[in-house]
């Protein structure tokens, strides 16, 4: 009894390590980096496992032994499966959040509990030697994470549809729906208005802010009934939901060649029409000195024939240069207009990003990606991926010189180079249609490509096709 009562108060304090440890990393740096804050509760929740095996008389009985470890656990977990089920799977990100934080707890607990008095049992180690077994185990343990960050082989930015991109890219603040949103609006009513048989839209992240704040003009009825006619999904998706025929119109940059044979291979002809223009653009640290590439020095970059700063007038620092997936919008770019034919090499996973907002993210963290290089677009980067303030006494997103934007034989990526085209790397955003039958959705485009839709795309940062009043 006395073993039991013991090994539930441990793992009810190894539970409130895990939740304090939680509590400390979102209040002072949300979830962009967590790993160095949580590393110390979990070394400590290792240690308290270890040592309840080697100070505790371990009943001889296997069930006697782990039934009061895993008992709690256990019955969180079969709760967990209930409430789920119950709920039809629509438990809450905070909800889900709950359920790491406890097991991030037990896990490490039972599992260094287990190690140990295994040992322990198998004589692998003698009792007074156990403890410090339990500490070697720990910064074994301590020594693998560490060398892990400094291969840069940690992925931390996560994949999710809807309301939020990655850890630090929010597109609920230009959602239609949120009454409080940054989408830009118009001076004047606009002169198309729907209100049935709406088209369904999906796109880009990058662009997303075009299409809500066309929704928000155009789209007449109840606010919390639009999120039934946008989505966002990013570009692979949307074109592939555009060749099913689950959506009318998709906001994206030019197609893969994948994406073209899949729409041939449907019998599916792509219709495109520009509505804007944008820069590509590529982006280091805010402290590298470097501020300028040529085109050959970027492609020489990512061929792997540059692979020191030194070599392009910076410091003596190794090139980590990121990828995006196959057939994104930013990798096509890439491939299309900046690589020219030229093929890339398969990046290493430490080079690999599965988000726009994960490439900016890491480039920012100069600790471990000080050497490293990205691409995206311009008011992607510059206005839709937000830091927390470190301090985190608002919360407030804040933007700041921790990523900096390369010029190209000289030229800026600013409005006025995407305009005029001195900028090299200018892309053409797309209306793309799949012989949708909605009658409205050739409407919508004719609007956008109007003056007062071209008003509108300059109001929201992009560059229109024409000179539109400021």
């Amino acid at each position: 009894m006395a073993y039991t009562r013991k090994t539930v108060i441990l793992e009810i304090l190894a539970l409130l390590i895990a939740f304090f440890a939680w509590v400390f990393i979102f209040a002072t740096s949300g979830m962009e980096d967590p790993l160095p804050l949580w590393i110390p509760a979990f070394l400590i929740i290792l240690c308290l496992g270890g040592g309840h095996a080697v100070k505790s008389e371990l009943p001889d009985s296997f069930s006697r032994r782990f039934w009061p470890l895993l008992s709690l656990p256990v019955l969180v977990l079969i709760s967990g499966i209930v409430i789920n089920y119950c709920s039809d799977n629509a438990l809450s990100a905070e909800v889900m959040i709950l359920f790491v934080i406890f097991f991030s707890g037990c896990v490490p607990f039972i599992v260094s509990f287990a190690i140990v008095g295994a040992a322990l049992r198998k004589k692998l180690v003698d009792r007074k030697w156990g403890l410090q077994t339990c500490v070697l185990i720990t910064a074994l343990f301590a020594l693998v994470v560490w060398q892990r960050r400094q291969g840069l082989d940690d992925t931390l930015a996560t994949r999710c549809e809807g309301a939020t991109i990655d850890y630090d890219v929010h597109l609920s603040v230009y959602q239609p729906w949120n009454r409080n949103n940054r989408l830009a609006k118009l001076d004047t009513p606009p002169f198309l208005r729907l209100s049935k048989n709406c088209p369904t839209i999906d796109g880009a992240t990058s662009f997303f802010p075009i299409y809500a704040a066309v929704v928000n003009a155009v789209y007449e009825g109840d606010r919390a009934k639009l999120d039934g006619y946008i989505r966002c999904s990013r570009t692979a998706e949307a074109y592939n939901r555009l060749i099913r025929g689950d959506v009318d119109l998709i906001f994206v940059l030019q197609p893969s060649r994948q994406q073209l044979q899949d729409a041939a291979k449907a019998g599916v002809e792509l219709r495109f029409t520009p509505i804007a223009r944008e820069a590509f653009v590529f982006f280091v640290n805010g402290q590298n000195p470097v501020s300028n590439l040529s085109i050959g020095q970027i492609q020489d970059i990512y061929l792997k024939k540059i692979t020191n700063w030194r070599q392009a007038g910076g410091d003596d620092r190794r090139i980590l240069p990121f990828q995006r997936p196959e057939n994104s919008g930013s990798q096509t770019a890439m491939v299309e207009e900046v690589m020219k034919g030229k093929k890339l090499p398969p990046p290493f996973q430490a080079e690999y990003s599965g988000t726009m907002g994960g490439t900016v993210r890491r480039v920012a963290m100069y600790r471990d990606y000080a050497g490293s290089i990205g691409y995206s677009f311009r008011f992607f980067t510059r206005e839709m991926v937000k830091f927390r303030d470190a301090r985190r006494k608002t919360g407030r997103e804040v933007t700041d010189d921790r990523v900096k934007l390369l010029s190209i034989d000289g030229v800026e990526p600013s409005e006025k180079s995407i305009r005029d085209g001195s900028y090299p790397f200018t892309a053409d955003v797309f209306a793309v249609t799949a012989g949708t039958k909605n009658p409205h959705v050739g409407e919508l485009i004719e609007w956008l490509i109007s003056p007062q839709g071209q008003e509108l795309i300059e109001k929201v940062g992009y560059v229109g096709l024409r000179e539109t009043p400021k």
